[in-house]
């Protein structure tokens, strides 16, 4: 098992990477997340983002023709 501290610092940099990278692009999938940064629980992360940011979640149908959750970092005004 890994240690709280070592899991719990983890997880800020790929929120700190995910924040930076919605900030860029504008929007992110969960398979994104895993390609980009290896993220395995994209949906944890962005409810991490959600306690200080205001991140909406959009359904997409990708070409597969399969419906995913795409991330999006609204901005406020």
């Amino acid at each position: 098992t890994y240690p709280l501290a070592a899991t719990t610092g983890g997880a800020v940099r790929q929120t700190d990477r995910i924040l930076k990278y919605l900030r860029r692009h504008g929007s992110i999938t969960k398979l994104q997340m895993l390609h980009l940064f290896g993220v395995m629980n994209g949906g944890g992360r962005i409810m991490d983002l959600r306690r200080h940011h205001n991140i909406v979640t959009e359904m997409i149908t990708v070409p597969s023709g399969k419906r995913v959750a795409r991330y999006r970092l609204r901005r406020t005004r």
